[in-house]
């Protein structure tokens, strides 16, 4: 869990919550994991954006280990009511597929 604040003049962004979690074990895959995770940012009221709207994010993901340096596995977050001024939409999908080696 984490919690940000900031002057309204300092930063596009003066508060952020969010909490998550991960699990591993999961699916009886000893070295898989799972997590998820939302957050919560309100805008500063100087944001230099017409589109002045608290912006909240939900995220989840799923690691598989391949080997003991190598893990991969999709990840999803959906934005709700994006601050980005060219959004078009309330919300927004976002899919990735990560692919994580350690050196």
């Amino acid at each position: 869990a984490s919690v940000a604040w900031s002057e309204e003049e300092v930063a596009n962004v003066n508060a952020q919550i969010a909490v998550g979690f991960k699990a591993d074990y999961v699916f009886g895959r000893r070295d898989d994991g799972f997590g998820a995770a939302i957050a919560y940012s309100r805008n500063s009221k100087y944001y230099r954006s017409d589109w002045k709207r608290d912006e909240w994010t939900v995220d989840a993901f799923y690691r598989f280990q391949i080997t003991e340096d190598i893990t991969m596995g999709p990840e999803y977050t959906l934005v709700i009511n994006p601050s980005n001024p060219a959004a078009t939409k309330d919300f927004a999908h976002v899919f990735q597929w990560k692919l994580l080696w350690l050196i």
